[in-house]
């Protein structure tokens, strides 16, 4: 059985690298986090990059700012997936 967590971000760079740091910590961790950047700036990549990562990380970016495109990313995130069972989060900035 594999467990993934979705974050889906709108310009909050630092709180969702926070919470993907934190979620590396937890006892039970996740087998994958898939974090989806809706159409900001590259510096979010830059930051779960410099991550000590216990946890593959698999970043996607939304290229195209479209308002209220929350659907979207989360669909993304769970498209990308290899997980059966799903825990999805989202920061919208």
């Amino acid at each position: 059985m594999l467990f993934s967590t979705i974050i889906t971000s709108y310009k909050t760079h630092d709180v969702t690298a926070a919470h993907v740091r934190e979620i590396m910590r937890f006892p039970v961790k996740p087998d994958e986090i898939i974090v989806v950047d809706d159409a900001g700036d590259p510096g979010l990549r830059d930051l779960l990059f410099n991550l000590k990562r216990t946890v593959p990380v698999t970043y996607a970016k939304i290229l195209q700012d479209i308002s209220w495109n929350y659907t979207g990313a989360r669909n993304l995130g769970i498209w990308l997936s290899r997980g059966k069972y799903k825990i999805e989060r989202a920061f919208q900035g």
